[in-house]
């Protein structure tokens, strides 16, 4: 009988981003019926599908609750669900950062502003003595509500409309972004391919959708052992990662963990749709 999958998308991109067209093509060669459906279309029997792929769910931080009840529903279904709703859940919330730092792994520091504090970003930059800063909502993606901010100019009402709404993360703004970020992608914990995602001209944010560009790179064994440490540090299985760093002073600092929803880069290198989809087989019930 043939295997079924489904991709878990969202409604913007019911049949998920471009850079899946090639996991789409590799899936159906090994023989395997592939459907694209929303995170939370109505009627979807999860259950049904020999596996699920959580992918370009790009909205899940807008609706962070219902998201997280959609674990918990598929969970308690027994939805074969890749990367599994520990870790899902575990990756929504940024806060994450906080106990990867603990377990050694170097990274950007951070404030956390809870959504109840009355301290203004003025206040926090004047304690941290951060004059540059970058500020972002614990619950994000894409650089959604993420802006820059300096002591000269503390954008006070944005920073008060997030925290209204849940608690901020404040991180010191680093440079070397301009330089590129570093995204190291993972199938079932080894290492496939590298991207270089540079910022536009005129912004910080590496995201194209924001005037970014890529390219691919090619990464040396001591990048890669870097970056391999940080999932090292991860609790869990993990059928697909994307390990996000900058080069600081000659450390590799991560910026972001992606396990949750991640664009894989596909289509930057040769072979990369064929690794993802002998992943995908392997977690086939």
């Amino acid at each position: 009988m043939q295997p079924s999958i489904a991709l878990a998308t969202c409604h913007e991109l019911p049949q998920s981003c471009p850079d899946d067209a090639s996991l789409f093509a590799g899936l159906a060669q090994a023989g395997i019926h592939v459907q694209a459906q929303p995170w939370d279309a109505p009627g979807v029997d999860w259950a049904g599908f020999d596996l699920v792929l959580v992918r370009a769910a790009w909205d899940y931080f807008l609706h962070i609750d219902r998201f997280r009840g959609w674990l918990d529903r598929c969970e308690r279904d027994g939805v074969n669900l890749w990367n599994p709703p520990a870790v899902l859940r575990w990756n929504s919330d940024k806060l994450y950062l906080e106990e990867l730092a603990r377990a050694g792994v170097p990274t950007v520091p951070m404030r956390v502003v809870p959504p109840d504090s009355q301290d203004t970003l003025a206040f926090v930059m004047e304690e941290t003595g951060w004059s540059d800063v970058v500020v972002k909502p614990a619950v994000s993606g894409g650089a959604w509500g993420t802006f820059r901010a300096s002591a000269a100019k503390p954008m006070e009402h944005p920073f008060a409309q997030q925290k209204a709404h849940g608690a901020v993360l404040v991180q010191p703004f680093v440079a070397e972004v301009r330089r590129g970020e570093w995204s190291f992608v993972f199938f079932e914990r080894a290492f496939s391919h590298a991207v270089l995602k540079r910022p536009g001209e005129a912004d910080f944010r590496v995201q194209e959708k924001h005037g970014g560009t890529l390219s691919p790179v090619q990464a040396s064994p001591a990048q890669v052992g870097q970056a391999r440490a940080v999932l090292d540090a991860v609790k869990g299985e993990l059928l697909y990662a994307r390990v996000d760093m900058v080069d600081v002073r000659g450390t590799l600092t991560l910026m972001e963990l992606e396990v949750l929803e991640p664009e894989l880069f596909l289509r930057t290198a040769s072979g990369s749709a064929e690794r993802c989809v002998a992943a995908v087989r392997q977690r086939l019930r």
